[in-house]
């Protein structure tokens, strides 16, 4: 009995914890963010962190600088793009920070990011 118990203690452990660390699908909702590029700079491992001008938001993507040329993303600083970003809600709250994970960034009418 003793067994069982601690088995089924593990496992709703577990699940609890995998919930509270995933992001699922359902719990996303994709938003938009048009503005201008101020700067961008390294952030986490090799990210590309972009601030906005008179915003304190910032989007960053993903191992960026593994992805894009420095000069390819300054290439962004002073012009006008849009940021699609996905907001997602977990239990420990991870998700609330300042800077948003970029999914998708369009510059015009051309998709920048992904390639």
């Amino acid at each position: 009995m003793r067994n069982k118990r601690l088995t089924f203690a593990v496992v709703t452990a577990t699940l609890l914890m995998i919930f509270a660390f995933s992001q699922s699908a359902f719990l996303q909702d994709e938003k938009s963010y048009t503005g201008v590029v101020a700067s961008i700079s390294h952030g986490g491992v090799n990210d590309a962190v972009f601030k906005i001008n008179g915003d304190t938001k910032s989007f960053y993507i993903n191992r960026g600088f593994e992805v894009y040329t420095s000069n390819e993303l300054n290439s962004l600083i002073g012009k006008s793009v849009i940021f699609h970003y996905t907001e997602c809600w977990n239990l420990m709250g991870l998700n609330n920070s300042a800077s948003k994970n970029a999914v998708k960034i369009e510059l015009g009418n051309k998709v920048f990011f992904p390639r």
